[in-house]
């Protein structure tokens, strides 16, 4: 693994900058800036990367019998999270919408008197709460333990106290190219356009070899505008 300052500082020997050390990220506004495309940088791996090892979670939700809904398993932020959901027979459940639930046109082949037993499709909805439940179809009529995979949410941010903290980024020596070469891309704000071009090219290639969602095309990739005034 590497440290969020060791990473920031292989980019800028790339690009030619000179390093910086953890102390100038409270006085240094470039610094500052360096470090804020480190956390967009990682943001953007963990959000186009939720199938990865490092990146994936996995939780249980006990069923419960003539129990439809249920809260989101502790760890999971929000539904769009969740990856699958592994029945203990070893089947996944189908996600569906609420809207397909309620308008039968995923159900509408089974028979109308499927409505209990094992459950065949989930999904996720607001309550008027505010908060996301997990809803089952058919309805449970026994206890069963379904495994639930879901996306790990970027959650340590990079800070002028962690940054030079060894557990921060869980990458390991053979992905922080992918990693580098994004910093590369946010640092380089004080280059020309070419150069700024080149490197975000480069990042974009390593992110591609390294995702394995392959729908994620970069013709959509657009930077945060946040850092629009900043990086491009």
């Amino acid at each position: 693994m590497a440290t969020g300052l060791e990473i920031i500082n292989k980019a800028l020997r790339l690009i030619g900058d000179n390093e910086i050390v953890a102390s100038s990220l409270t006085t240094n506004s470039y610094a500052l800036q360096v470090l804020e495309g480190l956390n967009y940088i990682l943001r953007d791996i963990y959000t186009r990367n939720p199938k990865w090892a490092i990146l994936e979670n996995k939780t249980t939700l006990a069923t419960v019998a003539d129990t439809q809904s249920y809260s989101l398993p502790s760890g999971i932020e929000r539904g769009s999270k969740i990856r699958s959901i592994v029945h203990p027979d070893n089947y996944v459940l189908k996600k569906i919408t609420r809207e397909e639930y309620e308008s039968h046109l995923i159900i509408r082949d089974f028979e109308d008197d499927l409505t209990t037993g094992s459950p065949i499709f989930y999904w996720t909805a607001a309550t008027a709460a505010g908060t996301e439940k997990i809803y089952f179809y058919p309805i449970p009529t026994t206890a069963e333990t379904l495994d639930i995979w879901y996306q790990s949410d970027f959650s340590t941010l990079i800070s002028s106290s962690n940054v030079s903290t060894a557990s921060v980024i869980p990458f390991k020596e053979g992905d922080l190219n992918m990693v580098v070469a994004g910093v590369m891309w946010m640092a380089s704000e004080r280059l020309g356009s070419e150069d700024r071009e080149r490197y975000k090219a480069m990042y974009k290639e390593a992110l591609i070899l390294n995702t394995i969602d392959q729908d994620n095309s970069p013709e959509t990739w657009e930077i945060d505008p946040y850092f629009a005034k900043g990086f491009i």
